[in-house]
């Protein structure tokens, strides 16, 4: 478990995401977060990344699809 004073990140960019592993990296090295939780937060923060990148791209590939007048076929 993280201890209960470990703040909400709702990690919403990049840039929160690296906050948050940037802080658990610390809490590993001073003994205040069990390495096996850091590991999976690693992981799951991965998954995070990749959504966060995916997001934008799929929205962009959208758009270059309309303006060519292509549509998805179902």
């Amino acid at each position: 478990m993280l201890p209960s004073d470990t703040p909400y990140s709702p990690l919403r960019n990049t840039q929160e995401v690296a906050t948050l592993l940037g802080d658990s990296i610390n809490q590993v090295s001073r003994g205040q977060l069990d390495p096996r939780v850091a590991n999976a937060m690693g992981y799951l923060a991965g998954i995070r990344l990749r959504a966060l990148e995916q997001g934008p791209m799929e929205e962009r590939l959208a758009r270059v699809e309309a303006s060519l007048g292509l549509t998805s076929i179902a």
